[in-house]
């Protein structure tokens, strides 16, 4: 009698177990996503303390380097900048990063540009300047394969 009633109560556990895991959630009227713009004040958790520590991605968008955020509001630092030939991305993007001078930099810049218009400021204050032109080896400061 005993055991008819552990098989009885194991079946009924299953047959509960499986109609409560094959449940869907549906959140009603988000059927097609719930994307939206960020509030500023949203915006703003993730700025820094000074204007200077941030990465400017947009007009009011930064991203702060060097301020311990929550883990919600804590990103990964690195950012990678691609676009098609005069879409802006020096002259928009990179070159207002470069010049906040907040923090050690990898540039990879085909035109060979940025070395030139923005190396004297770096050099000015106290950054070494490395180049690497694959094309000129004359102008790089090494390569060793």
């Amino acid at each position: 009698s005993s055991a008819f009633f552990l098989l009885g109560f194991v079946m009924m556990l299953l047959v509960y177990l499986y109609l409560e895991t094959g449940k869907k959630q549906y959140r009603e009227g988000v059927e097609y996503g719930s994307a939206r713009f960020g509030t500023l004040k949203e915006k703003k958790l993730f700025y820094g303390k000074e204007f200077s520590h941030d990465t400017i991605l947009a007009q009011d968008v930064r991203l702060t380097l060097l301020d311990k955020k929550p883990p919600q509001y804590d990103r990964n630092k690195n950012i990678a900048v691609i676009g098609g030939s005069g879409s802006g991305k020096t002259f928009r993007f990179v070159k207002p990063n470069l010049i906040q001078m907040n923090s050690s930099n990898i540039v990879v810049d085909p035109k060979d540009h940025l070395a030139e218009k923005t190396g004297k400021l770096f050099l000015e204050h106290g950054y070494q300047v490395k180049v690497l032109d694959l094309v000129n080896m004359k102008n790089s400061d090494g390569f060793n394969p």
